[in-house]
């Protein structure tokens, strides 16, 4: 089922060259303005030692207190529309497969939408912030 998922992608993905090209160059632009903006931030915050600590530790907990609101709420619905509103599904289980490995297909389909995308903004931040901190 897993092969069939990413044969899907694959086929989708060489069918909109330009698209995929366009979403990449934005995704990386994101990314970079996410690495910089977080190194200035810190350079920025390196000049006041006394409070450095402190606001940088409360602004990394509130970012990831938005990301993970930000997750559970759209993996919710994500996972009721994957789960419930899904035409699959009855062909899926009519397949000689357990049904734990059919919902457990839907679980990370459900992730792959909702949670990966707030997964790839947090990376360049921390990656940032490693580098800041020369952490090796």
């Amino acid at each position: 089922m897993l092969r069939l998922r990413l044969r899907i992608l694959r086929h989708s993905l060489a069918a909109r060259p330009l698209a995929v090209l366009v979403a990449a160059a934005l995704g990386l632009g994101v990314a970079a303005l996410a690495f910089y903006g977080t190194l200035a931030f810190l350079r920025f915050l390196s000049a006041y030692p006394f409070a450095a600590g402190v606001v940088e530790v409360r602004s990394l907990e509130g970012l990831f207190l938005v990301l993970s609101a930000a997750v559970l709420l759209s993996a919710l619905p994500g996972a009721l529309a994957v789960l419930y509103d899904s035409r699959d599904l009855p062909l899926l289980l009519a397949w000689p497969l357990p049904a734990a490995r059919v919902f457990t297909l839907k679980v990370v389909e459900t992730y792959a939408v909702t949670a990966l995308v707030p997964t790839l903004l947090t990376l360049p931040v921390l990656y940032a912030l490693g580098v800041f901190h020369e952490a090796s």
